[in-house]
């Protein structure tokens, strides 16, 4: 009957795009050859768990964990959690002094089994992670928390040194979010971070306090014109 029915499914035009996953008892190899032929996107053999059933689902359409309530954007002054996981102290020293003005609460961490555990208790906002971790330590990092419901969606940032072209473009295959360059250009590596995050940065120039409209102007904009020897207003 199963088989008849996904036979006619994939014989109707407006029909055959659809995904289809399979229900079955048997795990045999024939089987699963029989059920690959039909053009089965998977099958789950029963009795099954939740979690593999979301897992399945996962691969083949784009899961999103529901929020609770209207959804809001942060703005760039909340707080923002942020993990970094980095094997060379001085690294995360100068993402966190960078980061210093901002409300982030940044997060250094060299050992994957800690980063891994932090993540499975809460899920930072981003995180960073260094290329240069011994054994890819990073692209297995990578793998682990892509496959966990819990951070599949979170950004991750691929800290690389500048001139390593090699592991740039793997980490681009792989699926990065953003690839950070060393030496960091800390006002690159915000604004990036910022857009991934999907932060409403306007607060940080424009407020409006009763019939008040307040503008501020980066400080870099005055620096560049007094290089130039023009004048400010």
């Amino acid at each position: 009957m199963a088989f008849e029915m996904l036979t006619k499914l994939k014989a109707d035009p407006q029909l055959k795009t659809i995904p289809v996953v399979m229900l079955t008892a048997e795990g045999g190899r024939e089987n699963v050859l029989k059920i690959a032929k039909i053009g089965v996107r998977d099958y789950i053999v029963k009795p099954f768990k939740e979690d593999l059933l979301i897992e399945k689902l996962g691969r083949i359409i784009d899961l999103k964990p529901l929020a609770d309530g209207p959804a809001k954007n942060k703005s760039i002054l909340d707080p923002c959690d942020i993990l970094i996981v980095e094997d060379k102290p001085v690294i995360i020293q100068q993402i966190q002094d960078g980061l210093g003005h901002t409300q982030w609460k940044v997060l250094g961490m060299s050992m994957l089994g800690e980063a891994i555990d932090l993540c499975q208790r809460q899920v930072p906002d981003l995180i960073l992670i260094s290329l240069s971790l011994p054994d890819d330590g990073a692209f297995k990092l990578f793998r682990l928390l892509r496959t966990n419901l819990k951070t599949k969606y979170t950004p991750i940032f691929a800290l690389v040194v500048k001139t390593d072209a090699v592991a740039q473009q793997q980490a681009q295959q792989m699926g990065f979010s953003a690839i950070i360059t060393k030496p960091i250009e800390i006002l690159d590596l915000e604004a990036k971070m910022a857009k991934a995050m999907n932060l409403d940065t306007s607060p940080r120039y424009f407020s409006i306090d009763k019939e008040f409209f307040t503008m501020r102007l980066p400080e870099e904009l005055f620096a560049d014109r007094h290089q130039r020897g023009e004048q400010t207003i």
